[in-house]
């Protein structure tokens, strides 16, 4: 009888992750067997075989959202061919932000503050939007109004998958109260048009 890949249901996985999948070959028979398969990615396929053995494992990774069809295809010499596929969705990851501020200064004194990035696929040239709040809409030195403001300049990539940036900016006066200022830092990847969000508030 003609052989019968069984390639299972659709998944989902994130970008940057790998499927793997165990399948095997429905066939009484005890055949020299030939499997392709297409992961729907436009990059060369697996091939296995000629095989006397029914299983065989998946393997490939993913970095870029979208749906991808993959196509199993068992051949055997005498039997012919049989064709089994799945849907496998690639979803996009947000980027983790870990925002670090200095020590507490004085009014007129610069104040640090470090965002690290980390993303699955490194995509941090596409990002869409790299911006801070720091909470008292001036700037100190300037007096030019700085309610948000973009640190993609100031982003360094310090790896395959981090980046950082450390930004230093100057608080004219003390908040009323002496109560701390509150910092936003808002993050937006730009991965095929299906951006990250991620916002997180800290006090300075």
């Amino acid at each position: 009888s003609r052989p019968c890949p069984i390639a299972g249901s659709d998944e989902m996985i994130g970008e940057g992750g790998t499927l793997t999948r165990n399948l095997s070959i429905n066939d009484p028979g005890s055949d020299n067997w030939t499997v392709t398969v297409d992961y729907g990615d436009g990059q060369p396929g697996d091939t296995f075989g000629p095989m006397t053995t029914r299983n065989f494992t998946l393997n490939r990774t993913y970095d870029t959202p979208g749906v991808y069809p993959v196509t199993v295809t068992v051949t055997e010499p005498t039997e012919g061919f049989a064709i089994d596929s799945f849907d496998l969705t690639v979803g996009n990851v947000q980027p983790q932000v870990t925002v670090t501020p200095g020590s507490s200064t004085g009014e007129g004194i610069a104040s640090t503050l470090t965002i690290d990035l980390t993303d699955p696929v490194g995509d941090f040239a596409n990002y869409q939007l790299l911006q801070v709040n720091w909470g008292d809409g001036i700037d100190g030195l300037t007096g030019v109004s700085d309610v948000i403001k973009s640190f993609a300049g100031s982003l360094i990539i310090t790896g395959p998958t981090t980046a950082q940036a450390v930004l230093t900016h100057t608080y004219a006066d003390n908040r009323a109260g002496n109560s701390p200022y509150p910092i936003t830092v808002t993050v937006r990847g730009g991965d095929h048009g299906q951006p990250d969000a991620m916002l997180q508030p800290i006090d300075d």
